[in-house]
């Protein structure tokens, strides 16, 4: 997370509620209030009186990462839609993005595609990992810590199938068991 994205998460609620007072049509306040929204919305470029999460996290400032195995060195790949590891080539389809979704949890979103990482079926242990357009369901966000990339789905996290890490596995859910295959790390490209 960069600077400019700290201040939108720190400075949000206050250019809602400065556009909200211009909007109410209180004169006072709106004489008061304009300057100070003119320079907030110059400061991040195109706030446009709205909030848009990921304006200031998103791929438009380059802000990628490839998703790496600990153990393997191999990297999350779409190039098909379901994500299996691959070895490093910072192809498009390796890259990754973030987007706020809700209080610690994220979407994660693929260059290549423009679509979100999503359980496939909705969540069960093994499902596969795809990308998939955003419809905002517990599938598609996702928590990233200490113990790896959970799932907001029954707290499933991801995990190598089969823990096999062989270039061309498949990418799936699993509860927690604590082993290398759920230990990525987030490597800025």
């Amino acid at each position: 997370m960069d600077f400019n994205c700290a201040v939108l998460l720190l400075f949000g609620v206050s250019i809602i509620a400065d556009t909200d007072n211009v909007v109410k049509g209180k004169a006072s306040q709106k004489n008061l209030v304009q300057p100070r929204k003119k320079q907030l919305a110059d400061k991040l470029s195109s706030v446009n009186n709205t909030i848009q999460p990921r304006m200031a996290c998103s791929s438009d400032n380059g802000e990628y990462f490839m998703i790496k195995s600990k153990k393997s060195n191999l990297v999350f790949d779409a190039s098909n839609d379901v994500v299996k590891i691959q070895a490093p080539s910072k192809s498009a389809t390796q890259l990754w993005s973030l987007e706020m979704a809700g209080l610690g949890k994220f979407y994660i979103y693929n260059r290549a595609t423009g679509n979100v990482l999503d359980i496939s079926g909705g969540g069960s242990p093994e499902a596969k990992l795809i990308t998939y357009p955003k419809h905002c369901g517990p599938n598609q966000q996702w928590y990233i810590n200490y113990s790896g990339i959970t799932s907001a789905v029954k707290d499933f996290v991801v995990d190598l199938w089969h823990e096999s890490y062989n270039q061309g596995n498949d990418v799936v859910v699993y509860p927690w068991h604590g082993r290398e295959s759920e230990l990525f790390t987030f490597e800025p490209v």
